[in-house]
């Protein structure tokens, strides 16, 4: 059987442990700056269009190869 703890007052409330109102505020700031961003990240993944080459590209029938005779 387990005795009683001693010096435990039941009366008194349970005190939270406090938090930092700037440390909270800035925790939902950068949650909010990473959501924004994922979201940002995903439209411009899908309905903006990519940009051209600026480089022709070859046609895909065509095999890069060294000239064998030198001119």
């Amino acid at each position: 059987m387990a005795s009683p703890k001693k010096n435990v007052d039941l009366k008194k409330p349970v005190e939270r442990p406090k938090v930092p109102t700037a440390l909270l505020f800035r925790m939902f700031v950068i949650g909010t700056v990473a959501v924004v961003a994922a979201g940002y990240g995903i439209y411009r993944y899908y309905f903006v269009p990519r940009a051209p080459m600026l480089v022709p590209a070859p046609p895909a029938t065509e095999v890069p190869a060294p000239e064998l005779v030198p001119q």
